[in-house]
């Protein structure tokens, strides 16, 4: 494989390392699917507290992530010992994908507070020191503008969470302003697999 030689005087591999956290999820497990069949990526990490064979994987998504490229790593990322122990942030990426967190509507706010907000920070915290990182990219939802009667919201309308979830997604955002990071809100996800 092809090196390139990066500011800091690091060899990389040419296609981009990636780590997607929450990558057995619905859009998590879409991504790597994405990013394999396209052959965007050198390397994924997958880090989900769930095991693709507990997650309600097909059988052509638990063959994906059989694929060399992809490298599962079973961890809670709302426990910082099991982070540390995993040692998850030590090795270089180019790409971190935060799609992890709680998606289910109706939980406590002590449950999105830990699933989604520490987790987010924690991790975030850990990826700042990364040598080699060159975006943490923090996949959030629509849910967060104030809802209109005509669809579609942009980067300058109301923030006013509608949702529970929403606001916990939000204080995330906020959490982050001083992180260098791309936000991808989303209302809905599609798939078609």
């Amino acid at each position: 494989m092809t090196q390139v030689q990066t500011e800091n005087d690091e060899k990389r591999p040419e296609l981009p390392r990636v780590m997607i956290l929450g990558g057995c999820g619905f859009i998590g497990r879409h991504l790597v699917h994405y990013l394999v069949t396209q052959k965007a990526v050198s390397e994924i990490k997958v880090v989900d507290k769930r095991a693709p064979l507990t997650a309600s994987f097909s059988k052509a998504m638990l063959d994906l992530f059989k694929n060399p490229v992809v490298k599962m790593i079973q961890c809670d990322l709302s426990r910082a010992d099991l982070i540390d122990k995993k040692n998850l942030f030590n090795e270089p990426v180019e790409y971190i994908i935060n799609v992890c967190g709680e998606t289910r509507f109706g939980q406590s706010d002590q449950d999105y507070q830990t699933k989604c907000v520490d987790t987010a920070v924690k991790c975030a915290e850990r990826a700042a020191k990364m040598k080699g990182l060159i975006k943490w990219i923090e996949v959030s939802t629509a849910q967060v503008y104030e809802p209109k009667e005509t669809p579609g919201a942009t980067e300058t309308s109301t923030i006013e969470p509608y949702t529970k979830l929403a606001s916990f997604r939000l204080k995330v955002e906020k959490k982050l302003e001083d992180f260098k990071f791309l936000l991808i809100n989303y209302l809905f996800f599609y798939f078609l697999f």
